[in-house]
């Protein structure tokens, strides 16, 4: 049976959306009268077989790992068994998989267009084309140091967190400084104007600060840029589809993109194709036409 991590183990953000899952739960159980805690393996087994047609496969797992945590952190027995995490593994291959609305070349465009020369809008560009070449999340740009910033006349090597490991992405020179990651890092940097090692800084009337922007003001500040320029649905997802679909068109082997977005396994990338539905590479595309 898999183990579970201990909840001191968990980030903020995953004990929050752990206590999310616990109350989705408890509702569940008040509407079909099952114990709450200690619960039963045939109350776990009838929540797996009601909520498939109507929750993702993540949401699923996540709210069943919450309730078998909970109960071993309240001294009860883990009411799941073996027999149960089977079933779970079949009735996640049934769940509904959600739609990802990537972000293409010119909604890329309609979103660093929308954003003004300040200080601030220096950032945010950054930003969201941090996000969409190198597929870099937001707890990863928050640890970002200058340190981890090595820029030539070729490009920019960027020391980048992906998971537990820090790898190092090559991003090269894009013949449009305007959409060109390496100048936009370029462009931020000279706007900082001390010693401080923060990269991505938090701005305050019209200045950028020497504090280290936090996670949830840099997913904010991404969604907020994308949001004005009309992508409203999971601007982070788009972003990183929206390079998919274009290193897919363009002939991108899967190595070279599994390096460029920091993705572990060549199957992974063939997963999100198949969602985007890329089997096949767009001629007109791959042209420029």
């Amino acid at each position: 049976m898999k183990a579970l991590l201990h909840l001191a183990a968990l980030s903020p953000k995953s004990r929050k959306n752990e206590s999310d899952c616990l109350r989705n739960w408890e509702r569940y159980c008040a509407q079909h009268s099952f114990p709450v805690l200690p619960t039963t393996v045939e109350a776990l087994r009838a929540y797996i077989g009601d909520m498939p047609a109507r929750v993702t496969a993540g949401t699923l797992r996540h709210v069943v790992a919450a309730v078998r945590r909970w109960h071993l952190e309240a001294g009860v027995d883990d009411p799941a068994d073996e027999a149960l995490l089977d079933e779970l593994r079949r009735a996640q291959r049934r769940c509904r998989v959600p739609d990802i609305s990537p972000c293409l070349t010119h909604d890329l465009a309609t979103v660093i267009n929308g954003i003004p020369d300040s200080p601030r809008g220096a950032r945010d560009k950054l930003l969201v084309l941090l996000s969409y070449s190198g597929r870099v999340s937001s707890p990863a740009m928050a640890k970002l140091d200058r340190g981890d910033v090595r820029i030539d006349p070729r490009g920019m090597v960027l020391d980048v967190w992906y998971g537990r490991r820090k790898r190092p992405v090559t991003f090269g020179r894009y013949h449009d400084t305007r959409y060109c990651v390496v100048s936009a890092m370029e462009r931020y940097l000279r706007r900082l104007d001390d010693e401080e090692p923060a990269l991505i800084r938090a701005c305050w009337h019209g200045r950028i600060t020497t504090r280290r922007l936090g996670l949830r003001r840099g997913e904010g500040a991404i969604s907020f840029r994308c949001r004005n320029a009309g992508i409203t649905r999971r601007p982070m997802t788009s972003l990183r589809a929206g390079m998919m679909v274009a290193a897919t068109n363009r002939g991108a082997e899967e190595y070279a993109i599994m390096r460029q977005q920091g993705y572990s396994r060549a199957s992974a990338v063939r997963q999100l194709q198949a969602r985007l539905q890329l089997k096949q590479i767009d001629v007109v595309a791959r042209l420029g036409m």
